[in-house]
């Protein structure tokens, strides 16, 4: 994250997409777009079942779920911004932020499901 601010007082700004337990999801027009895809039910699906499951948890366990869905659902073409895009919005309810896996880390296994579920 100190790539993304400049002096100390902007960092509640960026940490807020991550500590903020009950955010909202945006209005804006994009993220709703990208929310609708056919693939995200998919992707959701995929997502909670990999996370319940995994039997460790740090950015790199994070990041090995991500790419096994990329792989397993490449017929649906759940790559690229159509796999990250939906993961963030879904866990931090905004669409751009520190790296997807450190996020995840930080939030750890449990609030990550308790995200999903919310969402």
């Amino acid at each position: 994250m100190k790539e993304r601010i400049e002096y100390f007082a902007q960092a509640p700004d960026e940490l807020s997409s991550i500590l903020n337990t009950d955010f909202e999801m945006t209005d804006d027009a994009e993220a709703k777009e990208i929310l609708a895809a056919d693939t995200v039910p998919v992707l959701y699906q995929a997502l909670v079942e990999k996370i319940r499951t995994a039997d460790g948890w740090d950015a790199q366990a994070a990041q090995q779920i991500i790419k096994s869905i990329q792989k397993e659902h490449k017929a649906e073409k759940i790559k690229g911004k159509a796999l990250y895009m939906p993961i963030r919005l879904m866990l931090t309810g905004v669409m751009h932020g520190p790296d997807l896996a450190l996020i995840m880390d930080v939030l750890g296994k449990d609030e990550c499901l308790k995200r999903l579920e919310r969402f």
